[in-house]
């Protein structure tokens, strides 16, 4: 949101996680806002577009057919469209009437947390792939490093179970995201034994 807020006009969010949405809408996840003044949407919406990659952009959705091009003639109504990151063509039925009033835009899941004491840390990251999860985990202690990478991840957007393989023992892990992504609970078992620190965040996005 601060992102787009710098393109320059004055943006007006008329929905974060309220309003009433589709039940699978990322609104409830947290990763979603929807800009109510549409009448900007031909200085912000083809900035966002051509960001989509750098500012992680999940979903982009708004009725280009109400603007006109150079020509004079309505743009097409998907010209700025993203799902998953990718270009898609939403149906007449999901554009009108609802994304001529408003530009709906979301981001993928992912971030980055990190605990630290004085001699070790942990930090562990996840991303959205395709239509899963991944990432890595990271540990450095006493000046050595190892990196893991988290396998089998599923879930949802608020907790995710997996394993890591560590000097060839598979742990499981259960990571929770906890304050509105701000914290990130890690539980690490293997062997009988388990360990849980919480994380915080130095990358959501």
């Amino acid at each position: 949101m601060i992102r787009v807020a710098a393109i320059g006009p004055t943006l007006r969010v008329s929905s974060v996680v309220g309003g009433t949405h589709e039940p699978t809408s990322l609104h409830y996840a947290g990763r979603a806002f929807d800009l109510g003044n549409e009448e900007i949407a031909a200085t912000v919406v083809p900035t966002i577009a051509t960001n989509t990659d750098s500012w992680h952009i999940d979903e982009l959705i708004f009725d280009a057919s109400m603007l006109n091009g150079p020509d004079g003639r309505p743009l097409d109504e998907n010209l700025w469209n993203y799902k998953r990151g990718a270009k898609f063509s939403y149906s007449a039925g999901v554009l009108r009437p609802a994304h001529r009033t408003h530009v709906h835009l979301s981001v993928r899941f992912g971030g980055a947390w990190r605990i630290a004491d004085s001699d070790s840390s942990t930090t562990v990251e996840l991303r959205q792939t395709g239509n899963g999860y991944g990432g890595y985990l990271r540990h450095e202690e006493d000046g050595e490093i190892e990196t893991c990478t988290l396998t089998n991840l599923s879930g949802n957007e608020q907790e995710l179970r997996g394993t890591v393989t560590v000097e060839e023992t598979t742990v499981a892990v259960t990571l929770e995201l906890l304050n509105a992504w701000q914290d990130l609970r890690l539980t690490m078992a293997a062997e009988g034994e388990t360990d849980i620190r919480v994380l915080h965040a130095i990358d959501p996005w």
